[in-house]
């Protein structure tokens, strides 16, 4: 790669392979990104939506090893669990007893519920309630007597 005007090498991360648009082992369109206290970064990539006119990926997290820059695991999805229409947002991440023992919690906005994945299972399951759907007489906020939507 070569230096342009002064300005610094762009160097994708974690390598180039993991920016191939189209290849769905890579990463398609990523959303949110979290570090866990085991120096691991926790790559939440939504995949891509054929409305923007390109090949369907399902959703993945993927877990790099940040003193390596080497992929721990990457988890796809199931269907059942994030629907092909969604909105994965944010991501929280939780380790109690262990480096194997960490859930991740995961915002679906579109399908108004929280995925969870437990890494030393590698399982994820939705978790639904009505209190994470849009109350639509909340929605509108007064502040100093102006109506802000």
């Amino acid at each position: 790669m070569k230096q342009i005007a002064n300005g610094p090498l762009l160097i994708p991360y974690p390598n180039w392979q993991m920016q191939t648009l189209g290849n769905c082992d890579a990463f398609q369109y990523v959303q949110s990104m979290e570090i866990d206290p085991f120096n691991r970064l926790w790559v939440l990539d939504t995949g891509v939506h054929s409305t923007a006119g390109l090949t369907d990926c399902p959703a993945k997290l993927v877990l790099i090893d940040l003193a390596t820059n080497q992929t721990v695991t990457s988890y796809t999805f199931p269907p059942q669990v994030v629907a092909k229409e969604h909105f994965l947002n944010d991501i929280a991440v939780s380790c109690s007893s262990g480096s194997d023992d960490c859930w991740a919690y995961i915002t679906d906005a579109l399908q108004a519920k929280i995925i969870v994945f437990h890494l030393r299972n590698k399982q994820s399951w939705a978790v639904r309630h009505s209190s994470m759907k849009v109350d639509n007489s909340s929605t509108n906020i007064t502040i100093l007597g102006n109506l802000t939507i």
